[in-house]
Formats: C-alpha cells, structure tokens, sequence
C-alpha cells in the first residue's frame, strides 16, 4: 500500500518555480542564438534568453521587462495552484479521510474554480497593457531610426549583468535617469509586490482581485510611457539634422 503524500504549499512553489525555469532552460540550449566569437555587443546581449529583455539597440527595455515580469508571474500562479494538493495514497479508504487529504482535496478545488471562473478581466489589461506597449515601443523606435534618426550607442559597450541591465530600465538612452520610465517600472513592482503578497497568503482563493487604483495608474504609467517614446524622436539636434556643409542658423536667423 503506498504512503500517503500531498503537495503542500513549499512544494507547489518549487514545482511551479520548476515549471518556469525549465522550459527557460531548454529554450537558453536549443533554441537561444549564440553570438559568434568577438561579435557585435547587440548581438551578444541579445543571444539566449537575453532577447526577452533586451531590444534592438542592445539595451534592457523597460516595456519588455514589463510583459516579462507579468507573463512569469501568472504563469507560476496557474502552475501552482495546478499542482497544490494533488496527492498520492488519499485514495485509500482508511486515508481518505484523514485530515492531510482533507486539506489536499480543499487546496485541489482552487484550480477548480479558477478554471471555472475564468480570468478577471482586470488580468487581460495588466497582460495586455505591458504586451501592446513593448510592441508600440518596438515599432516607434524602428520608425524613428528608418527616418533617420540615430540612437546614441550603449553608454558602455562592455558592460553586462544584471546591474547594468537595471540601470538601463530606468533610464533613457543617454544614460540619464528618466522620471517615465522610472515610474511605469515602480507602479507595475507595487501591483506585482501585492499580486504575489495576496496569493501566496491566500493561494485557495485564486488570484486575487487587484485594486482599480492600482491597475489605473500602471496604465496610466504605460500610456505616458508610450506617449514619451513617440515623442522621444520628436526634437532632433539641427546640427546633425543639416546636411553635410551646410550651415545651421541659430535662434536670431543668422548663420553660425
């Protein structure tokens, strides 16, 4: 007869972390581009795993780290409550009701009811919101370079790891700490810091019902956000917008 065994909180976190990490693995090992020996610093910042965060211009993108951090953290949710309770020997008669299985068959009913109840809508927008504007992002900074304009290279081309990486979310192409970017950052962290405080304290009740407050301002985060990106090419230096051997006038009209 086998021994009674059921997932119990610690357990669901490891195999719903396990979920997570190790199709990212695979990915990182079979299908993750290794830059070639002595290649462009873009390129080797953005080979594996390093793309999900990392745009174009070899910089961490504050809109991509944003639909990443959503994207993980619903997706260890599910993977949990998928697993929490699920047990081994509660089948038999003389355990089926002992107080471990009771627990296991409550912790099972949570996915139960999430697959029942669906996805709160208030999910779709915070899913939806960081997705649409990594896209926005992309698409208006292709734009500005295929008109012309030039994006200053990396502050430090040399510079890698995590430090650097979180330097540049929060900061706009030249180095300088940028207010917008800083503040779609800290908004989402505050929503996410409390998405993970409800549910790993109250994982039965599903995921948990996010206050409007805080989903109105981490929209209104990534709406400003976008805005700033589109503008962002708006103003360009006459200098470099002259064109070879011409000269540029200054504010009173004459020549300099």
């Amino acid at each position: 007869m086998l021994a009674t065994f059921t997932v119990n909180r610690p357990l669901a976190c490891v195999f719903a972390l396990a979920a997570l990490v190790v199709p990212l693995l695979l990915a990182r090992q079979f299908i993750g581009k290794r830059p070639p020996a002595g290649g462009p610093v873009v390129e080797a910042r953005r080979s594996g795993l390093g793309a999900l965060v990392i745009g174009t211009d070899g910089r961490a993108s504050t809109s991509k780290v944003q639909a990443v951090l959503w994207t993980f953290a619903v997706f260890f949710a599910i993977a949990f409550m998928l697993v929490w309770g699920r047990s081994v020997g509660c089948g038999d008669a003389k355990d089926k009701g002992s107080a471990v299985c009771v627990e296991a068959t409550k912790a099972r009913s949570a996915f139960d009811d999430f697959v029942n109840r669906g996805l709160q809508a208030e999910y779709f927008v915070l899913l939806g919101f960081p997705l649409g504007v990594a896209v926005a992002a992309k698409a208006i900074t292709q734009a500005q370079v295929d008109d012309g304009l030039d994006k200053p290279p990396l502050e430090d081309p040399n510079a890698k790891g995590l430090r650097q990486s979180l330097r540049e979310i929060a900061s706009n192409d030249v180095g300088e700490f940028d207010l917008l970017d800083f503040q779609y950052l800290a908004f989402n962290l505050l929503t996410l810091t409390f998405f993970f405080v409800q549910f790993l304290t109250h994982p039965a009740d599903g995921l948990p019902d996010l206050p409007p407050t805080l989903i109105a301002l981490s929209g209104l985060a990534a709406a400003t956000y976008t805005t700033k990106k589109a503008l962002s090419g708006a103003t360009i230096d006459p200098e470099q917008a002259a064109p070879d051997g011409a000269e540029v006038a200054a504010s009173d009209g004459t020549p300099r």
